[in-house]
């Protein structure tokens, strides 16, 4: 139970503060001494005193900074509050099981081996690789090259609120460079089946106070098979959906976002309704969502968008759809999705869709808070007991109160 202040005496660089117990042997001078330890730490600068353990032997020089040349760790457990006193971008909760061999500085470190991550009761999450944190500059800068065994979603998102996806994911992930661009190369798949994600471009994943905003710049996404149903943690629908992303955008609190993204869809089911082929160019320009081309073709079925939206109220636009559609049975699965099996039970030949329809919806405002309003000429509808032979319809909607929309 060493109280660490009287370690500093003699390495007045060390960076913790706690109690240490457990074993240790030295020899040598201190610009390369050689050490084997068997240590349980409790740090005093976390809350509640959090307890890692680490068990090594290798050796290392004391001086500005503490090296390792290198340091072989048999077996580690390490408190990630401990880790956030040393880097505090790093933001994780929970527990990193280490097994493999340091490198380099606490300010440079660079580990080579097994890293298992647990929060409580979430699932964990084991990637197997290289992974480096240069905390020496203003902004962080990571190397990592890492086979994930297991990553999963819901575990390394413990600190966000209602984060929306759900999952584990196994594949590669490199990235090299400071927080503010970190060049990214991933080739991810959802264990289980739900498809293969890729992305390859740079990521600006914020840096404190000196680059907050978060996005990407030259950023191309690639989707394979992806089944939304996997994904996200509230009623995702069926899909497979494959497309292709590409683009830059930044945004943060303080500012809208800028860029501009474009989007090619291969064919595709969403909801059990085929999508033959899709196309969007959007921009993100003068505090609004600019859509200056969506194109959606299905069999029977052309969808057709373009205008804007502000991005927060008191920006706002118009933004206007066009559905085409001379046979309603492609939307059937769709419609019925949406509606819900509770409403709907099941479906008969009688109770499909069918019909043709042209409908105009327009948006109105911002992305916080729109008004709608649209009109639809229906010919031959038919759809779980409702029976239009020929009609119009005109609808408008705006929220009573703006400033809570609905």
């Amino acid at each position: 139970d060493l109280s660490l202040d009287l370690a500093r005496v003699y390495i007045d660089s060390l960076p913790f503060y706690g109690r240490l117990t457990g074993q240790t042997i030295v020899d040598g001078p201190m610009r390369a001494l050689r050490i084997e330890t068997a240590w349980s730490f409790r740090d005093s600068l976390v809350p509640g005193w959090p307890e890692s353990q680490i068990q090594g032997k290798g050796e290392v020089s004391i001086g500005e900074d503490l090296g390792f040349q290198p340091f072989v760790i048999d077996g580690g457990r390490i408190d990630l509050g401990t880790v956030r006193q040393l880097v505090p971008a790093v933001d994780l909760d929970g527990e990193l099981d280490a097994a493999g061999t340091l490198t380099g500085t606490l300010k440079n470190a660079m580990f080579s081996g097994t890293l298992r991550h647990h929060d409580a009761n979430r699932p964990a999450s084991i990637v197997r690789g290289v992974v480096g944190l240069d905390v020496r500059g203003d902004v962080l800068a990571v190397f990592t090259d890492v086979h994930a065994d297991s990553l999963s979603l819901e575990g390394v998102t413990g600190r966000i609120m209602d984060f929306p996806l759900k999952g584990t994911l196994s594949g590669t992930i490199r990235m090299q460079g400071p927080l503010s661009g970190v060049e990214t190369h991933t080739d991810l798949q959802m264990l289980g089946g739900g498809g293969v994600v890729r992305g390859n471009g740079t990521l600006l994943l914020g840096a404190e106070n000196v680059h907050p905003g978060l996005g990407a710049r030259d950023f191309t996404l690639r989707v394979f098979d992806l089944n939304l149903q996997r994904w996200l943690t509230r009623r995702g629908p069926s899909s497979r959906l494959s497309f292709t992303a590409q683009g830059s955008v930044a945004a943060d609190s303080a500012t809208p976002a800028t860029g501009s993204v474009s989007l090619t869809l291969a064919p595709s089911l969403f909801a059990g309704t085929v999508i033959d082929s899709g196309s969007a160019a959007v921009r993100f320009d003068e505090g609004r969502l600019q859509v200056d081309s969506l194109r959606l073709t299905q069999p029977g079925l052309l969808t057709r968008a373009s205008g804007s939206l502000g991005w927060k109220r008191p920006d706002r636009g118009t933004l206007e759809f066009d559905f085409t559609a001379d046979s309603l049975s492609v939307l059937d699965s769709l419609a019925t999705w949406i509606a819900g099996p509770k409403l709907t039970g099941g479906t008969t030949p009688e109770d499909a869709l069918r019909g043709s329809a042209h409908v105009r919806l327009t948006l109105d405002g911002a992305l916080d808070g729109f008004a709608i309003g649209g009109d639809a000429r229906l010919a031959d509808l038919r759809w779980r007991g409702l029976r239009v032979t020929r009609g119009t319809v005109r609808a408008d909607y705006e929220p009573r109160d703006r400033a809570t929309p609905r």
